[in-house]
């Protein structure tokens, strides 16, 4: 395949395309294992990973796990679900800190 241009899909890998494209999935979940899959990186970090992790100039979504910049169309999916976040019970409180607010802190 020398040579071929290969897309986000190709380096994630059958599991990982369906993530990003199967909008019967929470998008919460599709975030949280894109990134799992990008970065290889075990889920107890994910997790801990706050929203001012996400950096978003309006150009590229970078996330603290890594110096690039996430490739399309990784970045629309975190843009998607941050704005989702806003509306949600939790976003005024203490949890909102957290990328994925547990149900409870002790469960952090």
């Amino acid at each position: 395949m020398r040579g071929a241009v290969r897309t986000v899909t190709d380096g994630l890998g059958r599991l990982g395309g369906r993530v990003l494209n199967d909008d019967s999935l929470p998008l919460r979940s599709r975030v949280a294992l894109t990134l799992v899959l990008l970065y290889a990186q075990p889920v107890s970090l994910i997790v801990r990973l706050a929203v001012d992790d996400i950096t978003d100039d309006g150009i590229t979504v970078t996330v603290q796990l890594g110096a690039s910049p996430l490739p399309e169309p990784v970045g629309d999916l975190m843009r998607a679900y941050i704005r989702s976040r806003q509306h949600l019970p939790y976003a005024s409180s203490r949890s909102a800190q957290w990328l994925f607010p547990a149900v409870s802190p002790d469960n952090r």
